[in-house]
């Protein structure tokens, strides 16, 4: 009789019960390894994760202020965009659009 795991030479197979036999004083011992070893790598992952997490909302600022940057059309050319009826070349930040919005509709005197 034994259980199913990997053998010594690491193929699938089956342990003797005998090789998992252990003292009450070597399977406590097994244990606190086995806690700390465990420890260690949540630890290790959860560093991994925040500097993960870090690095990406890093990149969005990076990103979100580069667009900004980059989205500083005038009002004639995000007019120009919506009387053809063509796409925004770059996003338009939706306090513009309702700057631009709000001064068409006082022009044609809808406010």
């Amino acid at each position: 009789r034994g259980v199913e795991g990997v053998g010594g030479s690491g193929f699938p197979g089956r342990i003797p019960l005998a090789d998992m036999t252990t003292t009450p004083g070597e399977a406590g011992e097994q244990e606190r390894a086995w806690t700390h070893q465990r420890m260690t790598w949540l630890r290790r992952s959860s560093e991994f994760d925040l500097a993960t997490e870090q690095r990406a909302s890093a990149e969005k600022r990076a990103q979100r202020a580069t667009s900004f940057r980059k989205s500083r059309l005038g009002s004639d050319e995000i007019e120009d965009c919506m009387q053809t009826g063509a796409q925004f070349p770059v996003p338009v930040p939706l306090a513009t659009m309702v700057a631009v919005l709000t001064e068409i509709w006082e022009e044609e005197g809808l406010t």
